[in-house]
């Protein structure tokens, strides 16, 4: 499968910084500006902050092949809203802006793929967005396995509670509610849709 760091020639390759973190380990801080694009290629990455309650907020979850900075190195508040850091060992590059400029101006397959994962971003970003407005739990999580194809695989009670904005207790009594409805089936670590609510 080809990405988008395939689209880049040689001397455009020059320009990328690779970074390799270990799991937990915090690569930007919280309000501190984006000069960089990021690309993962292989782990997994948090955008998360705390709210007032001292509730953990996860923004983002990014994972192989997705991009992250892209929309606050071109927008008016270049600052993060949490912390970036590495769920679990992580290897990424980054590129500056300033080359992020260069290469878009001069690569137009490299263009159309950026332009590409800028709207799947946004379109992502819509359906979070409207899981976030549900206010059952069954709602929630139903709804975040149908963005996913109706069929997905957690790795954790704790990872889905994060991604559905649920405590762990509330998201692991839902799940069994459900399977216990018929709503849904687990096989394994896979959760698919039986029907919907």
């Amino acid at each position: 499968m080809i990405t988008i760091l395939d689209l880049l020639n040689s001397k455009e390759k020059e320009k990328l910084i690779v970074k390799h973190l270990n799991a937990n380990e915090v690569l930007f801080k919280e309000g501190e500006k984006a000069n960089y694009v990021g690309f993962l290629t292989s782990g997994a990455l948090s955008i998360e902050s705390y709210s007032l309650t001292g509730k953990l907020i996860t923004f983002n979850t990014i994972y192989p092949g997705e991009m992250f900075g892209n929309n606050l190195v071109f927008s008016n508040d270049q600052y993060y809203l949490g912390e970036v850091k590495a769920r679990v060992k992580s290897t990424l590059y980054l590129l500056l802006k300033e080359d992020l400029l260069n290469i878009l101006q001069t690569n137009k397959a490299f263009l159309m793929q950026f332009l590409n994962q800028e709207s799947e971003f946004t379109k992502s970003l819509n359906g979070k967005v409207k899981l976030l407005s549900f206010d059952s739990a069954s709602e929630r999580i139903m709804y975040y396995i149908h963005l996913k194809g109706d069929k997905v695989r957690i790795n954790s009670i704790s990872n889905l509670a994060k991604e559905v904005s649920l405590s762990r207790e509330a998201t692991s009594r839902t799940i069994y509610k459900l399977i216990k409805e018929n709503k849904i089936k687990r096989e394994g670590n896979t959760f698919s849709i039986i029907s919907n609510i």
